[in-house]
This record gives C-alpha cells, structure tokens and sequence, in this order.
C-alpha cells in the first residue's frame, strides 16, 4: 500500500508541476492526501469542456468529465450550485499505477498544449 500511495503522490505531484503557470486550474486543497487520490481534478476556467475534451480525444487524450449533468431533476439545479458547477466544468485526469511517470508527464503536456491550441484559435 505504502508503494501505490507513493506512485499516486508522485503522479499528483507532476500533475500540479505541469499545470502550474497554466490555464489548468487543479480543484484540489493544498493539504489534500495526495496518496489517497483517485482521480485528478481540473477545470479550464473561461473554455468549453466539451471542446477542449474533443480536442484532447484527437491527439489521444482519453479524459473522463466525471458527470454530465446533476442527479437531481434540473428543476432542483438551484438548490446544488456546486453540483451543476462540478458536472458543468471538472474534468479528471488519470492517476493509475500502472502510468508511468513519463508517461503522466508527457499527458499533462499534451493536455497543456490542447488548450494552448485553444486559446489561439
């Protein structure tokens, strides 16, 4: 367990390297337990998610939006306005055991430069 804590907190640890400096905002607290994460959170404040997935898929970003929509029936949306802002705009970012740390970097790059692409558009 000590091992795949370590590995996942290495991961995170590039992760907000990476994006640090960028339009990538990590929706993570700073005293998080990085070891015991599962996914990575971010959003890409003033993009489309939905476009900047769809760019991510054609250079071979396979990203999960966690939620498209709310449970609640839409009529309920104003009681969960953070539940409506998290399904509208989190986006998460891999964080296996099996990724290799390169390889996690080389990702987070990619995801970089996809939005780049975007802001230049």
């Amino acid at each position: 367990m000590d091992g795949i804590r370590d590995h996942i907190s290495r991961l995170v640890h590039i992760y907000q390297e990476v994006f640090k400096n960028t339009t990538i905002v990590p929706v993570i607290s700073a005293d998080c337990d990085a070891g015991a994460m599962m996914r990575f959170p971010v959003v890409f404040p003033g993009k489309n998610r939905d476009e900047v997935l769809r760019r991510a898929e054609q250079y071979g970003l396979q990203l999960k939006s966690g939620w498209r929509a709310t449970l609640s029936e839409q009529s309920d949306n104003s009681r969960f306005p953070n539940a409506v802002w998290a399904s509208r705009n989190v986006t998460l970012v891999p964080l296996y055991t099996g990724l290799a740390l390169k390889s996690a970097e080389s990702l987070a790059r990619s995801l970089v430069q996809t939005v780049r692409q975007l802001e230049t558009r």
